[in-house]
């Protein structure tokens, strides 16, 4: 089976996919190989390349994604099921977006605290209005053949239509490890590493 997950940063994808290949390790995993963006576990290859593999998940930001210029009726036709992912919350997610940018670390798993020093406000709202673009292009995308869902619906709600759709079980110890929303990265926002005031 072949599986595209289409989303915006920060909005839970790589627990999802690690979830996934708990239970289908013997998928080929693409995470972001369409980007520019380098970081260990990043794989280059093009669209082409991709969907070869009888048994593929890939994984790309609909920004970098975009940037291929491959309409829908491609899209429907090389996968078999497609993932859109947002966030309610376009504030918070892109506050996590700038500071996993400043640190180079958007595939780092550990929980730590979101330092905001050198963050304007404006930096800020710049952020979400590329967010809630981005989000308007994952809507165009959404019909009954694609399924679109919230960070906030699945981590602080419920998971089984996700489950349903991709086939896999829910199994509690992985669960727990991997999609509890007690796993979050951000432990919380301080002003800056010297005056660590909590907001």
């Amino acid at each position: 089976m072949k599986i595209l997950i289409l989303y915006i940063p920060r909005s839970g994808t790589n627990s999802i996919t690690n979830y996934f290949l708990k239970q289908n390790p013997n998928y080929e995993y693409f995470n972001q190989p369409f980007t520019h963006y380098k970081e260990p576990g990043i794989k280059k290859i093009s669209y082409e390349e991709c969907i070869k593999y009888e048994n593929v998940l890939v994984k790309s930001d609909i920004d970098n994604f975009s940037l291929l210029k491959i309409n829908k009726q491609t899209i429907i036709k090389d996968f078999d099921k497609v993932l859109l992912i947002s966030r309610k919350n376009k504030r918070d997610q892109a506050i996590s977006s700038i500071v996993a940018g400043n640190n180079e670390n958007f595939l780092d798993k550990t929980k730590r605290k979101y330092y905001l020093d050198g963050i304007s406000e404006e930096k800020i709202k710049q952020q979400e209005d590329a967010f809630i673009y981005w989000e308007n292009v994952l809507f165009q995308l959404k019909d009954s053949l694609f399924r679109f869902f919230y960070y906030e619906d699945l981590f602080y709600g419920d998971f089984s239509e996700l489950f349903h759709y991709l086939d896999i079980n829910h199994i509690d110890e992985d669960f727990k490890n991997i999609l509890d929303k007690n796993n979050k990265y951000n432990i919380g926002y301080y002003l800056s590493k010297t005056n660590q005031t909590i907001l």
